[in-house]
């Protein structure tokens, strides 16, 4: 099965709506942690964006994801890598993963 999650507020509708044990069933997922309401013009290196609820919203839903195989995430913001991490490494199917970062790279490295 395939989801496709656009941006941090339908990951979290996602999480509310669907039972986490249909979580497992996932072999792709493509997951954007980019806020509608994002709006790269009031930030700078210095305020860069830091969202806890990205941070657990992420972690929610790749913590049940047993069977995934394909992951395709787009960053906006920071991760929590001591949150994130973790459950990184119990991804034991996982066969590519694709990573990117939404912010300007030399400004605000992953």
């Amino acid at each position: 099965q395939t989801v496709n999650l656009p941006s941090l507020e339908a990951l979290q509708e996602f999480l509310k709506a669907v039972p986490s044990q249909r979580y497992a069933l996932i072999r792709r997922l493509q997951l954007c942690t980019k806020s509608i309401a994002y709006n790269p013009d009031q930030c700078d290196a210095f305020t860069r964006p830091e969202a806890p609820e990205a941070t657990v919203s992420v972690a929610q839903l790749l913590g049940g994801c047993l069977a995934l195989e394909h992951l395709s995430l787009a960053v906006c913001g920071t991760l929590a890598s001591e949150t994130i991490m973790p459950v990184f490494q119990a991804l034991e199917r996982m066969r590519s993963l694709r990573l990117e970062n939404l912010d300007e790279e030399e400004t605000n490295p992953l």
